[in-house]
Formats: structure tokens, C-alpha cells, sequence
């Protein structure tokens, strides 16, 4: 989004301007205000009534994009997008966002084309390069998401989104040490983002450090403590240092606070297993894949442990839907 703020300020300093300000624009810098605390359903209704006064306005309409974008009503916020770049045709800030709706709703080949097309118009935006490089990573052109990471980074040295994206590369590369390199920047930059401490904390993982994993999922817990997904990491740290009970702990709290949290039935059904608990065990196997059908390590699991109670025939066929959603994890 562009800023309309400065035409305010340039009322103020006027002081006999303001009142002159179209009502619309007044709406305009209220709900971009709300954009910037978070309350993107205020935003929607603000940029809604913008629109009702003002129907040629593009950054009315690129604002209720952005703002349905964030509420997960992509469809929507492409449509604005579109009609903010019919009355703008010049739009970067337009094209930029329809470009991250389109790969929100996951179409990302028509994504690169808005970002290319954003780029084109503003070279000078750290955060477009970033947004590209996402999906050119999604769409597996990793030398090309690579290079706007960088180029975004050269732009902004001090973009801490950008630093956590290279750290995202860089793990998706199997390079771990230089994730957690990356994300140790990022941190650096945005102490408070749990994001970025639960992916270091994932890449530390990965290195078969569980201790410093532990550490920075527990971090991510004291910022947010009410994140579900942090608690499901933590759970699956404290099962790798051998804390079995502590981490079943850990995966009801995650549970409590999202009851579809596959990741938390597969790693508490996980600990049962550890614990000789086999039947307890497939319960939460069989939760894990109604809640995620596509869930490869959830059927897996769940055919080891029919194995175990001797039920070879329903063992044989979970393996074998684990071996059609992912070949990979049955041969770990």
C-alpha cells in the first residue's frame, strides 16, 4: 500500500487546508491506521465506506485488497487489487499486493507475474524483492529467490523479513548451519518475531541439536505463550531429549489452544508409542489424518504401530498411503 498520509500532514501544517480534505481521504487515513495496529476487519468496513463515497479511488481499493488479503478472503482482495490497477494502471503498491493474494490463494505462477510486473514500476521497494523471492521459491526457481533476497537485503540491510526468507532458503536447501545463521540475524533485527525463533529453532533441530532448539522454541513461548504450534514444537523437543511426559504436557497445551493441530496428535501419539502405549498411540494417529488426510508421517506412525500390535494387514495398507503422499518417509 502507499501512503496518503503525507497529504494530512501537509493539511496540519497548513492549518486552514484540513477542513478542505475530501471526507473520503479523512476514512482513508483512519483505516490505514487500523491496517497498522492489525484490525483488518475495521480496516475492510473503513476502506468499504471510502469506496461507497469515492468509487475512482485506487488506494481505497488496494486498501480493502490488502486488508482482505489478511482475513484470508483472497478472491476478494484480488478483485479490489484489479480494480485499484484499472483506475491506476501504474500502481506498483497494486500489482504488489494482488501478486502476494494470488500466491496466498496459491496460484504463484500468476503471482510472479504481478511481482515482476510491481518490480518493473518500483525498483526501489526491499520488501517487493522479498515477496518475489517467496514465491520463486514456491515454485522451485531457487537461484532467481535467492538473488532478490540478496538484492532486497542489499536494499535494506536491516530487513529483518528478508534475513528470516534467507534463512527459509537456506533450510529448504539442507544447508542448516547457514539457516540459523540467517535467523540469528533476524532475531538480532526483531527479537520479538516467534516466527523466526521457531524456524531457528527448527534448523537447530535438524542439526541434532535438541538443547538449542528447546531453548529457542521456549523463547518463542515467552513472547507468544498462547501460539499452539510453539507448544507442539516444544513438545517435540522435549520427546528428543527424552522428557516423555513433559512433552505429552506440551502437546496438550498445544491441543488446548488448536484442537486441529495435526503436529500435536502426531507427537503425542509419538510419546505413547515411546511409552509402550500402542493403542493410545493409533488414537491420535487416527486423529491426525481425519484432522490432515494428507498427513504422510500420521500414517506411517500409525502402520508402525499396527505392526507392533501384529495387525500386518492394516499396517501394510497405512504404509501405503504414507508411500503414496510421500515416498520419503517411508524410506527414513
Amino acid at each position: 500500500m502507499r501512503c496518503v498520509a503525507l497529504a494530512a500532514a501537509a493539511a496540519a501544517v497548513c492549518g486552514f487546508a484540513f477542513a478542505k480534505t475530501p471526507p473520503e481521504a479523512k476514512l482513508r487515513t483512519q483505516a490505514e491506521a487500523l491496517l497498522d495496529r492489525g484490525d483488518y476487519a475495521a480496516a475492510l468496513v473503513v476502506f468499504t465506506r471510502c469506496i461507497a463515497l469515492n468509487a475512482k479511488d485506487p488506494d481505497a481499493f488496494d486498501g480493502r485488497g490488502y486488508a482482505e488479503d489478511a482475513l484470508g478472503r483472497y478472491q476478494e482482495a484480488i478483485a479490489d487489487e484489479t480494480a485499484a490497477i484499472a483506475l491506476d494502471a501504474g500502481f506498483a503498491d497494486a500489482y504488489r499486493d494482488r501478486g502476494n493474494a494470488r500466491a496466498d490463494a496459491g496460484d504463484n505462477t500468476r503471482a510472479l507475474e504481478d511481482l515482476d510486473r510491481a518490480i518493473a514500476l518500483d525498483r526501489t521497494d526491499a520488501g517487493v524483492f522479498a515477496d518475489r523471492g517467496r514465491v520463486e521459491a514456491a515454485l522451485s526457481l531457487s537461484d532467481r529467490a535467492l538473488a532478490d533476497f540478496r538484492y532486497a537485503l542489499k536494499l535494506n540491510p536491516r530487513f529483518a523479513l528478508a534475513w528470516r526468507d534467507l534463512g527459509d532458503y537456506y533450510d529448504n536447501q539442507g544447508d542448516d548451519q547457514e539457516a540459523v545463521a540467517k535467523y540469528t540475524r533476524a532475531i538480532a533485527l526483531s527479537p520479538r518475531d516467534t516466527v523466526t525463533w521457531s524456524s531457528r529453532g527448527f534448523a537447530w533441530s535438524e542439526l541434532g541439536r535438541w538443547d538449542r532448539a528447546l531453548k529457542d522454541y521456549s523463547h518463542a513461548l515467552k513472547i507468544d505463550p498462547k501460539d499452539s504450534d510453539s507448544w507442539s514444537n516444544f513438545g517435540d523437543a522435549q520427546f528428543a531429549l527424552r522428557n516423555t511426559d513433559a512433552a505429552i504436557a506440551s502437546y496438550d497445551r498445544a491441543l488446548a489452544l488448536d484442537a486441529k493441530n495435526a503436529s500435536a496428535m502426531l507427537g503425542r501419539g509419538n510419546a505413547l508409542a515411546a511409552k509402550g502405549n500402542d493403542l493410545a498411540a493409533i488414537s491420535e494417529y487416527d486423529r491426525a489424518v481425519r484432522t490432515k488426510p494428507d498427513f504422510a508421517d500420521a500414517w506411517y506412525r500409525r502402520g508402525l504401530a499396527k505392526l507392533r500390535l501384529g495387525d500386518e494387514k492394516g499396517s501394510a495398507l497405512d504404509f501405503a498411503m504414507a508411500d503414496k503422499i510421500d515416498p520419503d518417509v517411508t524410506r527414513r
